[in-house]
């Protein structure tokens, strides 16, 4: 009699199979959970509740019209929201390690070799006139540098060599599988993000 859609975020497009079959079973009780209730548009809050509470709003039309103001009144009292507050209690502290790693010998080389190039360009055409014509070269020069730490390869074509920090991170994978834990990777660079899913 009662049905609990858990990750209810999974049927906020209407017109998905998930939306479609989601909406045929059959309960007396229907409770979604979602931390991501709206992502794009306030369709997808339509969408969620079309599933779990159809007589709440119209048709898609009629609710595109509703005023926002409206559309919260009707939702408030079927909505229970926690909010950060009231779950950091809850929560894990936050642990931080900071792992450093010395360039490789092929890294550093071709480090040092940009970063002259990069100073000699700088010094050539900065003066106080020129300064705010420079700063984006300055910018992307300093993007640069930094995409030789993390693996050379992001901007020189056919480089052949490692990273350390690529290194350090296969080392640190290869300890989290062996403990079974699960790890998460974040890079500004998407062509490293690619480097490491291939490797």
């Amino acid at each position: 009699h009662t049905v609990f859609f858990d990750e209810a975020q999974a049927f906020k497009n209407p017109l998905t199979q998930t939306a479609r079959t989601v909406k045929k079973i059959q309960a007396t009780n229907r409770f979604a959970l979602t931390g991501t209730p709206i992502e794009n548009s306030l369709a997808e809050l339509w969408s969620l509740y079309r599933v779990i509470f159809p007589q709440l709003f119209g048709a898609l039309e009629e609710f595109k019209h509703m005023q926002r103001k409206d559309i919260s009144r009707r939702v408030r009292p079927f909505l229970l929201r926690r909010m950060k507050e009231d779950v950091l209690l809850e929560l894990p502290g936050k642990e931080e390690t900071h792992e450093f790693s010395e360039l490789l010998p092929e890294q550093k080389a071709l480090y040092a070799a940009f970063l002259a190039k990069l100073r000699e360009d700088t010094m050539k055409q900065l003066d106080q006139e020129t300064f705010q014509q420079n700063n984006i070269r300055i910018l992307a020069g300093i993007t640069r540098l930094r995409q030789i730490c993390c693996h050379p390869a992001l901007f020189v074509e056919g480089y052949k060599g490692s990273s350390a920090k690529f290194e350090q991170l296969l080392q640190i994978l290869e300890e989290s599988r062996l403990s079974g834990r699960r790890v998460l990777i974040f890079s500004q660079f998407t062509k490293m993000l690619q480097i490491i899913a291939k490797e």
